[in-house]
């Protein structure tokens, strides 16, 4: 896979800002080397690392990835909103809708989730 335009994006991000490879990896908690791998399209961030760019930043992923923003679904719409937290499980909400965890709720609230359960307007607040 060719990783250069995430590269070029990156580089084109930490540029917009003024910042130097070191400064910008202290913000990411990475090394130097790592960010001129990034630049250079040797390995792309990981996962983790895309949402800690796009909350640090202020951009959003799918600009990071150079992708057009034409997606749809709850996955997207969590993008589009920035709550990358959530976005974070995107592949796991219907397994969390099926199977909560009901530790320290109510009944009341526990029929009120599962209410939800076919709403793909259903949102979810984790970490806060």
């Amino acid at each position: 896979m060719d990783y250069t335009i995430i590269g070029k994006n990156i580089e084109d991000l930490r540029n917009s800002k003024n910042m130097k490879q070191e400064e910008f990896a202290n913000i990411m908690g990475i090394s130097r080397p790592t960010v001129s791998n990034w630049e250079q399209g040797k390995n792309p961030p990981t996962t983790d690392q895309l949402i800690k760019l796009a909350e640090e930043f202020h951009i959003s992923i799918d600009e990071l990835l150079g992708l057009k923003s034409s997606s749809k679904g709850l996955l997207a719409h969590l993008m589009k909103r920035k709550h990358y937290k959530a976005a974070k499980y995107g592949d796991y909400i219907s397994d969390i809708i099926e199977k909560p965890d009901y530790a320290g709720m109510t009944d009341g609230q526990i029929e009120l989730i599962k209410s939800f359960k076919d709403n793909i307007f259903l949102s979810i607040k984790i970490d806060k």
